[in-house]
């Protein structure tokens, strides 16, 4: 096996699709935020290729104590869920886990939100 060559100077740059930064439920836990919609953004030449689409949906939120631009990747129960909360409405979403089935195309998983919103 040949030597890893050395990296030395290198200067690198974040890839970014301009949403802000994706939530991480693990390491921040529950997220609350003001909702700023569903936005369905093009995908990455090698994102079509491998998926057969051409774009994705993602849930924009403004976070709360920060208003840091964070989202959410789009599921169909995030999405039923989302179509409560109007734009700008505090929101809480808290990720569940995932559950596993077997669907016409084979085993896939869903992910489950638990989403609340502020008594208006």
């Amino acid at each position: 096996m040949a030597d890893k060559p050395e990296v030395q100077d290198e200067e690198w740059e974040d890839v970014s699709v301009g949403l802000g930064t994706e939530w991480d439920f693990e390491k921040r836990g529950i997220l609350t935020g003001y909702y700023m919609g569903p936005k369905e953004i093009p995908l990455p030449e090698k994102a079509r290729e491998k998926t057969g689409r051409e774009t994705a949906m993602v849930h924009e939120f403004a976070e709360k104590e920060t208003g840091e631009a964070v989202f959410i990747w789009d599921s169909y129960q995030l999405a039923l869920a989302m179509t409560e909360p109007g734009v700008g409405d505090l929101v809480r979403v808290e990720f569940q886990g995932r559950d596993s089935f077997t669907g016409d195309d084979g085993p896939r998983q869903v992910k489950r939100y638990k989403v609340s919103m502020k008594k208006r």
